[in-house]
């Protein structure tokens, strides 16, 4: 299968930001073409999607003025990755461009332009891409009369302004094969709502309305893109529910919808088994549908910074591809609650790099299951209720190399099977109810430089090769120089 796309605009950051969303959408098409339509693997979660989906030849179209065959390294996109919810924090910035710009009004389209030849050459032959064509111009002038009405900016951003200017192939954002199959519509400065008519795009495999002014509800509308594999709505002022619609898109492989103020999961969801990726972080939703566990292809779930209450469900464990899991609480208006032990089920994520679950009001022991997570990498606990002795079962976890089990209300010794742990770099276990004495088996750790072992009740003498650690923090412990 081939893929054609056409390149048009060249302002700023536009044209590198499309060379690599097509890339992307032509990596999930092409990944589809000999398997029936099944999952890709290409969607690793979040916290590694830095590595190269690999080389893509993407041919010109016969559409327009033939270019040269090219072959890009394609990456995703850093608009699909939230930042709360990526160890990377990538950054999502505003160009400069757009800064300072008084934009120009602009007219509204008349979608006749469509099919008379005026954006689109021979029509008559091209029934699918006119349809779709007339269909964006009606959306344009929607957010056109949204936002000149509303006197926001004054007028649309310089991209839709440009809309209507040329080849309907060369619109800003706008992405053609024989029918358009995918939006990148980022950082246009769009206000106002995300209008029904989007679903009559059937043809869509990608739509990226990141970074934008986006009010209202997600209309269910949105469920008849039934090709759709990328969802980006991140970074908007989107409200309510998800609508139950979502659950028809079952080729949806990445669902990105972050730091909006969206309240609820649909049980729904739990029929979109070819999800890899899942970025929700600091909306206002508030609980887990035990429908999840369906997601079994799942490689990233971030939940972070939400009005999560309840219970972790069990069904989470059926997530055994899981890599990045973030239930915590850490950025704007976080207020996770969520309550009751971890589940046992937990141990089953084998593949498990990253586990968060800070700043919730779970409790309990820690299950000794989490000794499973072979793969860990970063485990944090950080502000809960969590009680009894620190499983020695930890000691399994030979890849960890960040640990926090900070304000909880462990007691008990400090294990030395943490001694074990040889790859650990930062080890947090302040705030808790510790005693005896620091375990020399701690100092087996080469590559420590980082332990925080203050307001506990440890006693003892310190061992002395802790102190070439580079950030020591021991106070609040006033029996430690003192006989256990």
């Amino acid at each position: 299968m081939l893929f054609s796309v056409e390149f048009g605009d060249s302002r700023g950051c536009q044209a590198r930001r499309r060379l690599l969303f097509c890339a992307l959408i032509a990596g999930l098409l092409l990944a589809g073409c000999g398997s029936g339509g099944s999952p890709d693997g290409s969607g690793g979660s979040q916290q590694t999607s830095s590595t190269s989906a690999g080389p893509l030849e993407v041919v010109p179209s016969t559409v327009g003025t033939a270019v040269p065959l090219l072959t890009v390294e394609t990456a995703v996109p850093s608009s699909v990755v939230p930042a709360s919810s990526s160890p990377e924090g990538a950054e999502s910035l505003m160009p400069e461009e757009y800064v300072e710009l008084e934009f120009p009004e602009v007219p509204l389209l008349d979608p006749a332009g469509c099919s008379d030849g005026t954006w689109i050459e021979d029509p008559e032959t091209k029934a699918g891409l006119v349809g779709d064509c007339e269909v964006l111009a009606g959306i344009r002038n929607v957010w056109v009369t949204y936002e000149q009405d509303a006197d926001e900016f004054g007028a649309v951003s310089l991209q839709l302004a440009a809309w209507g200017g040329g080849p309907f192939i060369d619109w800003p954002g706008v992405i053609t094969a024989d029918r358009v199959i995918a939006l990148d519509l980022s950082y246009f400065l769009i206000t106002g709502a995300l209008p029904a008519e989007i679903g009559e795009l059937s043809e869509l495999r990608g739509l990226d309305m990141s970074d934008n002014f986006l009010s209202g509800e997600i209309p269910p509308e949105i469920g008849s893109l039934q090709k759709l594999q990328l969802l980006d709505l991140s970074n908007n002022n989107l409200s309510g529910p998800i609508p139950a619609e979502i659950g028809n898109l079952t080729d949806l492989r990445k669902l990105v919808a972050g730091n909006n103020d969206l309240t609820e999961i649909p049980a729904e969801i739990g029929n979109l088994t070819k999800l890899h990726e899942i970025w929700l972080h600091s909306n206002k939703l508030s609980s887990i549908p035990a429908e999840i566990g369906n997601l079994t292809s799942l490689t990233g779930l971030g939940l972070d910074d939400n009005q999560l209450t309840g219970q972790i469900p069990p069904e989470i464990g059926n997530l055994t591809e899981l890599e990045y899991l973030n239930l915590s609480n850490y950025g704007r208006d976080g207020n996770n609650r969520l309550t009751g032990p971890i589940p046992a089920e937990i141990g089953n994520l084998a593949k498990l790099q990253e586990l968060d679950l800070s700043e919730n009001r779970l409790t309990g022991p820690i299950p000794p299951e989490i000794g499973n997570l072979a793969s860990l990498e970063e485990l944090s606990f950080y502000g809960n209720f969590f009680e009894g002795e620190i499983p020695i079962e930890l000691a399994n976890l030979e890849n960890l190399e960040r640990l926090s089990l900070t304000d909880n209300r462990f007691s008990g010794s400090i294990p030395i099977e943490l001694g074990n742990i040889i790859k650990l770099s930062a080890l947090s276990l302040n705030g808790n109810q510790l005693t005896g004495p620091i375990p020399e088996e701690l100092t087996n750790l080469s590559d420590l430089d980082w332990l925080n072992i203050s307001e506990n009740d440890l006693c003892g003498e310190v061992p002395s090769e802790l102190y070439s650690i580079e950030d020591l923090t021991i106070y609040g412990n006033p029996r430690l120089g003192s006989d256990c």
